[in-house]
């Protein structure tokens, strides 16, 4: 059986914990494409999944050396969208990170704020511009006025990517 969820993240953390959650009702991800979740049966707690934000497209020949060597660790690729790609692992064969040092885990939050970060700049750049020439039409303004919501979404996101790259820099120093 097939099931389909539409469903809006803007934090990998918590998608991976829903995607994990999912797969302890039975559901384990088949495929992804914007904000849909596809799921086929299986049993309860079959595998544990992780996301991962790569460097550069999954089909860049450094991205594909990555995926087959993570292959190589008795990982499973399941599907990717844009930069991220959906990792699954069978939960039998024991636990499953990506990121297991915080140098690498502080790498990761620095890519997906840097490219959430130019992506607000963006929308807030055409947010204002439609907006200060939403007098000619009202689309205009409202669109401005979406990329404006966009810009603050994503420049929040970046925010608490932030507050975690400082935390993790934090008890690395506390450990040193």
């Amino acid at each position: 059986m097939l099931k389909r969820v539409i469903k809006p993240y803007s934090d990998f953390e918590k998608e991976e914990i829903w995607l994990n959650k999912m797969v302890a009702k039975g559901y384990a991800l088949s495929k992804y494409n914007f904000m849909t979740y596809h799921f086929e049966r299986c049993n309860p707690g079959d595998y544990t999944y992780r996301i991962e934000f790569l460097d550069q497209l999954p089909s860049h020949p450094d991205s594909q050396e990555y995926i087959e060597f993570v292959k190589d660790l008795g990982v499973e690729y399941v599907d990717s969208y844009f930069r991220w790609v959906y990792f699954r692992k069978k939960t039998e064969l024991g636990p499953f990170e990506i990121h297991s040092d915080s140098e690498s885990r502080i790498k990761h939050y620095k890519s997906i704020m840097r490219l959430q970060g130019l992506i607000a700049l963006m929308s807030l750049s055409i947010s204002f511009s439609n907006i200060s020439i939403g007098s000619i039409s009202h689309t205009n303004q409202y669109i401005g006025f979406m990329n404006l919501t966009l810009a603050v979404l994503l420049g929040w996101s970046c925010y608490k990517n932030y507050r975690k790259i400082k935390q993790l820099k934090n008890q690395n120093i506390l450990h040193e």
